[in-house]
């Protein structure tokens, strides 16, 4: 029995029978309280006191799902689905009984009230990115919520009406040298209740300081710096004083500082590591070094056209310290120049969280090599495929060696086969292959012993 899926670049193709290997099957749907399906969330699966999920899909059309479950008691729930969308999350429990199938509906609970507040220091300062989390156990159901504190250290809640316990991730308050709360309960009645935290420091305050200096050591001033706890990407920033230097406070454990603003034309300038062991530390130097040499390039599509607004990075290793250049964007014919010291060999790539925004798959890096202070570094870039591709003469030969071949149509670009042995497993990739510009097909065979289910995606 062959099933062919169609989906936005996507294609899924189910072959044999027996295609979800479990003895129950529970259908269903996850939908909001007016019963409304919610497309597009991820529902999971724990066998009995499992901490991690044995199985989950994405909810489809009218938020239907699909899951093949063997024998015992499971907890279906949202989890992070629930926390990204700002929802209530709880545990379904469902028992599973071979050969008996089973349609069950996940209801997406509405808040009764919200827990708001705010984390900060005793200074006043912000934690922000901080995990804040509740719970509560109401009717013989677990319910719970997470968040991350914004960039002034707010944090909002949704609930229930019940009694709330609410957690602080202590590993990244104790990692910034704060002490962690206890754990507080807050009881919600149709209301909204407030929490602020004013955390307490661990220790006396440490500092790491140091100097901003150019190649032959003398200092400059006003350059904005900024240390990183290495560990929770908690940051302070500080601008170095007239002669260079400055102060950061610090705590203990591995930091690293940037400059963060104010570099001066045609330089470049380096990641400095450190770690900080019960003491402060006074050697931190920031060596600037001179942008004296020169790297050109272009970005261009596999088909010679420009690509505008590219963003790229130039990096290298000199004296032990990671340099950088300022980061560049390429201009409408595609072209683009640093400015580099010719201390040390670069390496240039491609910001590849960006450039898939623009449509075209992220290039492999690319070294430089400088004569006479030049160098020319070419990046040839694939647009992202934008229309589903069809699949052609599917062949599936069950046994040993078993294969999987089929004429994959469709845009040029490149294509991920996936594979898995049950359709609301995860699918891994197989290969990738390509469909070559000026042509609109190309055949693909791979080894299917192991999937039973595949997809090609576009790139």
């Amino acid at each position: 029995m062959k099933r062919i899926f169609l989906l936005v670049v996507l294609v899924i193709i189910a072959l044999g029978p027996g295609a979800f290997g479990a003895d129950s099957l529970v259908t269903g749907r996850v939908v909001d309280v007016a019963g409304s399906g919610i497309l597009r969330v991820w529902i999971r699966g724990f066998y009995g006191n499992d901490t991690v999920p044995s199985t989950g899909q994405w909810t489809q059309e009218d938020g239907a799902f699909v899951l093949g479950l063997t024998p015992g008691h499971w907890f279906l729930d949202l989890g992070p689905q629930a926390y990204a969308h700002g929802w209530i999350n709880y545990r379904l429990g469902v028992s599973a009984v071979e050969g008996v199938d089973q349609k069950i509906t996940y209801v997406v609970p509405a808040a009764t009230g919200k827990i708001m507040g705010t984390v900060r220091d005793k200074d006043g300062n912000a934690l922000p990115l901080l995990k804040v989390s509740a719970a509560a156990d109401v009717e013989a159901v677990h319910y719970d919520v997470e968040t991350k504190t914004d960039a002034d250290g707010r944090f909002d809640l949704p609930a229930l009406n019940g009694s709330w316990r609410v957690n602080l991730d202590c590993a990244a308050i104790t990692a910034r040298n704060l002490v962690c709360p206890d754990v507080e309960t807050i009881v919600i009645l149709d209301n909204d209740q407030t929490y602020n935290v004013s955390l307490q420091s661990r220790a006396p305050a440490l500092t790491a300081s140091g100097r901003v200096v150019t190649e032959t050591g003398a200092g400059i001033g006003g350059v904005e710096l900024t240390a990183y706890d290495a560990l929770t990407m908690a940051h302070r920033s500080v601008t170095a004083n007239a002669d260079g230097s400055y102060a950061v406070p610090v705590f203990d454990g591995p930091w690293f500082v940037q400059v963060s603003g104010n570099l001066p034309t045609d330089t470049v300038s380096p990641t400095v590591t450190f770690t900080i062991s019960g003491a402060s530390v006074a050697d931190i130097d920031v060596k600037l070094l001179n942008g004296d040499a020169t790297i050109r390039g272009t970005v261009k599509t596999w088909t010679g056209e420009p690509v505008a607004g590219a963003r790229l990075w130039a990096r290298s290793f000199i004296d032990q310290a990671a340099y950088e250049a300022p980061q560049v964007m390429t201009d409408a014919s595609g072209e683009f120049s640093f400015k580099v010291s010719s201390k040390g060999a670069w390496t240039l790539g491609a910001d590849c969280s960006q450039l898939p925004k623009i449509g075209y798959l992220c290039p492999d890096p690319e070294s430089a090599v400088l004569t006479d202070g030049t160098a020319q570094v070419n990046f040839e870039v694939i647009p992202r495929v934008t229309i589903s591709p069809t699949i052609l003469n599917p062949q599936y030969v069950i046994g040993a060696g078993a294969s999987f071949a089929f004429t994959l149509r469709g845009q040029a670009g490149k294509y991920s086969v996936q594979a898995t042995p049950r359709v609301e497993d995860f699918f891994s990739g197989v290969t990738e292959v390509t469909i070559q510009p000026g042509q609109t097909s190309v055949e693909v065979q791979i080894n299917a012993t192991w999937g039973k289910f595949f997809r090609v995606k576009g790139l």
